[in-house]
């Protein structure tokens, strides 16, 4: 009986301080905004979280697509302005050349110079 009573008087203690009417406010009304505005919180701690998640992978992806582009700018200059650091042969000529008769396919290879 004694535990009731000094927790009905920590109660009414509790909701003067809020500015509610002891008398007028129910326990469940009193703690009700309490449970609405931790579980809003918690909400909107998770909403926050997963945002940061979802900016740190769209950072982590452009970087990666800077990076892949910079290496592919870079391997298609070699190609075409540095044969020798790519390994390509740099006396035959290209093979992606269509050619009209067979016969060039036979002869001799000639020293192409890139410029």
């Amino acid at each position: 009986m004694v535990c009731f009573t000094i927790c009905c008087f920590q109660y009414e203690k509790a909701v003067k301080y809020f500015g509610e009417d002891p008398h007028k406010t129910q326990p469940d009304e009193f703690f009700g905004v309490f449970a609405q505005f931790i579980s809003s919180f918690y909400d909107a701690v998770v909403e926050n979280e997963r945002f940061k998640k979802l900016k740190e992978d769209e950072e982590r992806r452009a970087k990666l697509e800077l990076q892949v582009g910079h290496r592919i700018c870079t391997i298609i200059s070699i190609i075409l302005f540095s044969p020798r650091q790519a390994g390509l042969p740099i006396n035959r000529p290209p093979t992606w050349i269509p050619t009209r008769n067979a016969e060039w396919l036979s002869q001799k290879p000639t020293k192409v110079e890139l410029t």
